[in-house]
């Protein structure tokens, strides 16, 4: 489900779909402000395709904190199918 898909859910259809064990969900914090989010969701568990999204709050963008949450994206990632096929592929 894309982004634009679930901005239209209800709160028990949005739990939902966040407490999913397939979905992992990981919030980034500026002394104690939310700042951004990374998603990774395990789509067929035979491959191990995970599909990602990640992104910054307007206000702290251009902070270089982008860089930093696509480094813990990458190796959350990583850690997660590494061990299956032996690679990771980062498309932008």
């Amino acid at each position: 489900m894309v982004l634009a898909d679930r901005l239209g859910l209800d709160y028990q259809r949005w739990l939902a779909y966040i407490c999913r064990p397939e979905l992992e969900t990981l919030g980034a914090y500026i002394e104690g402000t939310p700042a951004g989010y990374f998603e990774l969701e395990l789509q067929d568990e035979d491959k191990r395709e995970l599909a990602s999204y990640f992104g910054l709050l307007p206000q702290f963008i251009g902070l270089g904190i982008g860089g930093l949450l696509l480094t813990k994206l990458s190796r959350a990632h990583g850690r997660l199918v590494a061990a299956e096929c032996g690679c990771t592929q980062c498309h932008t």
